[in-house]
């Protein structure tokens, strides 16, 4: 048995708003991003768990839509920006996957 059989990645948000220094929270994020040299660690481990036929899951925000928003009564305090700036649009350029994390089908 390998030994990776009790082993799986989560990924969680690897959308291009979040991770490319383009995305609509670049200005928040990148600083620590490129501190961290991030894209590339992230990048390294899905290529390695990907090598080593470990699983891999995809926590994702969800995609805006207008009206997504509508009769919340109890956002949290992340989703007013969410939805100011339209995260993670459906059907963006942003809502995509960054390149190189995409999951594979």
């Amino acid at each position: 048995m390998s030994k990776f059989a009790n082993t799986a990645v989560i990924l969680i948000d690897p959308y291009n708003d979040f991770l490319h220094p383009e995305g609509k929270f670049a200005h928040v994020l990148q600083s620590n991003l490129i501190a961290g040299d991030t894209v590339a660690r992230l990048k390294e481990l899905v290529a390695g768990a990907r090598g080593a036929k470990i699983p891999i899951y995809y926590g994702l925000h969800q995609q805006y839509e207008e009206g997504h928003y509508d009769g919340w009564k109890h956002m949290g305090l992340t989703h007013p920006i969410l939805k100011a700036n339209k995260m993670f649009e459906k059907g963006s350029w942003g809502a995509g996957f960054y390149e190189g994390l995409e999951p594979q089908l």
